[in-house]
């Protein structure tokens, strides 16, 4: 996992925009039922994630799921006040992204917004969109922190667990900005 805490928010910005590339190489031939993380307006530690993004790879046994094969789905991580632990949501349907194939760059593009909404969008190499997904978050319960204070980023990997093959997950040009 990798995280950066604080990312500097010039004055009147609004939005954060995480852009980057990734290709996997057997990562989820592998470990089928592994998901890698990308979050913006993140704070992360070894307990709990805050923040919204997506995630990305067999998602067909999250809460609400994605269809088999790779692909992305948006989510948003926070922790619940009633119990003090950490959570989440995923939304499945028509908020799911198109199948993603091993071995090829991909860009993606998250902006998370002071107003709730998020949107990421995954580009195949000939600049085509295989995922342009929007949501405007009532589910966080931590919404205005997320808004007020949170400026970093995180990527991280869960449920790989075949060590005993060889695979990739490679990130490249991670740029944050604001607008």
């Amino acid at each position: 996992m990798h995280h950066t805490f604080a990312t500097e928010k010039p004055a009147g910005a609004s939005t954060q925009e995480l852009k980057f590339r990734f290709r996997t190489v057997g990562t989820f031939t592998s470990n089928p039922g592994a998901h890698f993380f990308a979050m913006a307006r993140a704070e992360s530690t070894g307990w709990y994630n805050r923040g919204k993004g997506l995630i990305v790879g067999g998602l067909s046994a999250t809460a609400n799921p994605c269809p088999s094969g790779v692909t992305s789905q948006p989510e948003t991580w926070f922790i619940d006040p009633a119990s003090g632990n950490a959570t989440n949501y995923v939304w499945g349907g028509a908020n799911c992204g198109s199948p993603l194939l091993d071995n090829v760059w991909y860009d993606v593009f998250i902006h998370v917004a002071d107003n709730n909404w998020f949107a990421y969008q995954i580009k195949n190499p000939s600049g085509q969109l295989v995922a342009n997904i929007a949501i405007q978050d009532t589910i966080n319960q931590e919404n205005s922190l997320i808004n007020n204070r949170l400026s970093g980023f995180s990527f991280g990997l869960v449920f790989a667990n075949n060590m005993s093959q060889a695979w990739t997950l490679e990130y490249d040009n991670i740029q944050i900005t604001w607008f």
